[in-house]
């Protein structure tokens, strides 16, 4: 009896490496849902961060404007704060995101309420 480890053998030692190393690395997760009033000592270095900011509205549609430094579009509404935000807490060099969610609100004097997400690795 020969011991065959083959192509499926090295197949699954690999995708079980790949899983252990990226075990290693994981972080932490900080959400933050009080945008202005966290306070951003308590999220860790290196951690991933979700900030939800929540808005309501009559409108759907947003200005946005380029902050080409951290290659992102933000809403005027929120330019400056998500700037200053976005320089004093994420780490440049990785990928930073803003995600905009809206939905129609049927509670409410607003008919829309939207959700503002950014995603990034504290600095």
């Amino acid at each position: 009896m020969s011991n065959n480890f083959g192509i499926n053998g090295i197949l699954i030692l690999s995708i079980f490496l790949l899983i252990m190393t990226e075990n290693l690395n994981s972080k932490e997760i900080c959400k933050i849902t009080e945008f202005e009033r966290f306070d951003y000592n308590n999220c860790p270095s290196g951690n991933l961060m979700f900030v939800y900011i929540n808005y309501s509205s009559d409108y759907s549609d947003f200005k946005y404007l380029d902050f080409k430094e951290y290659n992102l579009k933000i809403p005027s509404i929120y330019y400056i704060k998500i700037k200053t935000f976005v320089i004093n807490n994420c780490q440049k060099d990785r990928n930073i995101k803003l995600k905009q969610i809206t939905n129609l609100n049927k509670n409410g004097p607003n008919k829309y309420k939207t959700q503002f997400v950014i995603s990034c690795l504290k600095r």
